[in-house]
């Protein structure tokens, strides 16, 4: 091994490690099920508890306790209050979850550091040749004659 390849890779974040540090401030013993449930919601608001049960191919029962810890609590902990569930507006039997505003807050400041993670310095990618002008590179030419 060389030792480029052992040297730390500056400047470059992973979200979804960068997702699971922000979460185990909030709870060292944050599990990955619950942090895949977080994202689940996160991407499909209002999903109900079946459902979120389906795409995390967990039991009623895991999906329940999951949901729980992350909402108002289980067993005696306090919740991450990350999550909260209500009835479904058609039929009060089915209960959907949503994210709480501390969640939307949480989740803007990691996407937030992805995004900046992910923007080229000017001059990264061309080097010699200034921001504004790697702006324009992008764009396409003018009309282009036949005749030339």
């Amino acid at each position: 091994m060389t030792a480029d390849a052992q040297a730390p890779r500056r400047g470059q974040r992973s979200l979804p490690l960068d997702l699971m540090e922000e979460l185990r401030r909030l709870d060292p013993d944050m599990s990955l099920k619950e942090a895949a449930a977080l994202l689940y919601v996160a991407e499909n608001e209002g999903i109900s508890l079946g459902e979120l049960r389906w795409v995390m191919r967990v039991s009623q029962c895991t999906v329940s306790r999951v949901v729980a810890r992350l909402s108002q609590g289980l067993g005696g902990r306090p919740g991450l209050e990350l999550l909260e569930v209500a009835p479904w507006p058609g039929d009060a039997r089915v209960r959907c979850v949503q994210l709480t505003a501390r969640a939307r807050q949480m989740l803007a400041r990691v996407w937030r550091r992805a995004r900046a993670a992910d923007a080229p310095e000017p001059g990264r990618f061309f080097p010699g040749i200034a921001g504004a002008e790697v702006a324009g590179l992008g764009t396409a030419p003018g009309p282009v004659s036949m005749q030339d």
